[in-house]
């Protein structure tokens, strides 16, 4: 079983490196390790996980960095592992995704749907407000909107009511087909060979939409598997986009599980 305890407020910003080893300073003691014996038990024998924005976890590392020279494990807060907080990633993930497949009003792409789906706010992107929460839900229209197309489309049936009437089997059969006609590697390769620039655009956006949904399914449900094999589908989606914070930090986590840290510790 889990046990989990709240920690006191703490009156310490966490904007600069000396505020961060404050703010851990202040965590360490909270959590009964007040003297150097315990301290020397902590760096010995302990393991503290640090969760949080990307930038407590760029900070935290920074110290790790700044400090690597010191004498003994304790100074050099060898016993913290820092991890980014996945709804953070989320958030940029579909920052992403909606920076890629944005477009114009005029053209096609998530603008042109946008304003057919009269969701406004979502030019820019914002990190104050509901700006991710309403972002989700307009991304989540345009995205079941474009499978229910494809479903009468795989199906050959005038109405998605009709479906109702097949087998389980035959509903499978069309997942399959739905998935490779409209949002498989190969079809959208075919796609831009024959220069089909719209469906190629559609199929991308439904493939790439139906991996956060997955992400954002498993994080729900505690999947910590499905998170830990998408890692290198979101390392390239981060290159990809430029986002250099968040492709660090997934590397320092896939370095983590697969070179550095003992079984043990994941």
């Amino acid at each position: 079983v889990t046990l989990q305890y709240m920690l006191g407020s703490m009156n310490t910003p966490q904007a600069t490196y000396e505020q961060n080893d404050t703010v851990l300073a202040e965590i360490i003691r909270q959590q009964g390790f007040d003297t150097p014996e315990k301290l020397k038990e902590l760096s010995l024998t302990r393991i503290l996980y640090v969760v949080g924005d990307q930038l407590i976890s760029d900070r935290v590392h920074g110290l790790q960095m700044q400090l690597c020279d010191e004498d003994n494990s304790l100074d050099r807060l060898d016993f913290i592992i820092t991890i980014f907080g996945w709804l953070h990633l989320q958030m940029a993930l579909l920052k992403n995704i909606r920076k890629q497949y944005y477009g114009t009003e005029s053209g096609f792409g998530l603008k042109a749907a946008f304003s057919v789906l009269r969701r406004t706010g979502l030019d820019k992107p914002k990190t104050k407000g509901t700006f991710h929460e309403d972002l989700e839900h307009a991304m989540r229209d345009v995205l079941h909107t474009h499978i229910r197309v494809c479903w009468l489309r795989i199906s050959e049936v005038s109405g998605l009511n009709e479906l109702r009437m097949e087998r389980p089997e035959a509903l499978r059969v069309f997942a399959r087909l739905l998935l490779c006609k409209y949002a498989g590697a190969e079809t959208i390769m075919d796609l831009e060979d024959c220069g089909d620039e719209w469906r190629c655009q559609m199929s991308m956006l439904i493939r790439d939409m139906l991996q956060y949904v997955i992400l954002d399914d498993a994080i729900s449900r505690g999947n910590v598997g499905i998170m830990e094999k998408m890692l290198p589908h979101l390392l390239f989606r981060f290159i990809g986009g430029r986002n250099t914070n968040y492709t660090k930090e997934v590397l320092e986590l896939l370095q983590g599980l697969h070179a550095e840290w003992p079984p043990d510790v994941w």
